[in-house]
């Protein structure tokens, strides 16, 4: 049974895991014997930390993968993910940039840790300048109007160089857990593995001016 505790492991994982700039950040956060499965980069599965460790070694420095909402199934969760990676100084194109992707990943658990995890997206879908900036004019946007924005779109109309069309979609209905909220707004109570979840959610700030949007698209 899937219940709170859970829900912020997965944060975690995300968070403080595969945004933690260090090639074994998330293995805190993964059974010994995990498997782990990428759609794009590795569909075989994965088995255990020394796998995990070296299929994101090398971008582990600089990739952010951060979490957006999270559902809730009585088998393990989904997080819906932005994900940020550098381009290196030697690329030809967009060197120093930021590339920028939507996914989610399917997460089930043992022992209060990750056991399973299989990300699926579709690759990159745009550049930013500055990822912190473009994350934070996200995050606040009302979190209804998102998914009408692909990658690193921030508006409709402000769409950042390189960006292109994709997206996701799966049938099973999952309870929501929402991580975007406006900053007055607090989250209602949520049925999280047939118990009552936390009634607060994060917060974020208010809306942003044109000026930041525009600062943040580059």
């Amino acid at each position: 049974m899937v219940g709170q505790a859970e829900v912020e492991i997965a944060r975690k994982l995300f968070e403080e895991g595969w945004s933690g700039g260090h090639v074994d950040a998330p293995l805190q956060f993964m059974t010994d014997d995990v498997v782990m499965r990428d759609i794009v980069g590795h569909a075989e599965a994965m088995r255990g930390h020394d796998a995990v460790r070296e299929f994101w070694a090398a971008a582990a420095d600089t990739l952010k993968v951060l979490p957006e909402e999270i559902y809730v199934a009585d088998s393990g969760v989904v997080v819906l993910w932005m994900a940020y990676g550098q381009i290196p100084e030697s690329a030809s194109e967009n060197a120093g940039r930021w590339g920028t992707a939507e996914g989610m990943s399917r997460l089930e658990f043992r022992d209060g840790k990750v056991c399973l995890e299989v990300d699926y997206w579709h690759g990159g879908q745009g550049v930013c300048d500055d990822w912190e900036a473009h994350w934070n004019a996200r995050r606040a946007r009302p979190w209804r109007e998102l998914g009408a924005i692909t990658g690193a779109k921030l508006a409709t109309g402000l769409v950042l160089r390189g960006a292109r069309r994709g997206g996701l979609t799966f049938g099973r209905r999952w309870r929501r857990r929402n991580l975007d909220l406006t900053a007055d707004q607090p989250c209602p109570d949520r049925q999280v593995g047939g118990q009552v979840a936390d009634a607060r959610c994060d917060r974020v700030p208010g809306g942003v001016a044109e000026a930041e949007l525009d600062a943040a698209i580059g």
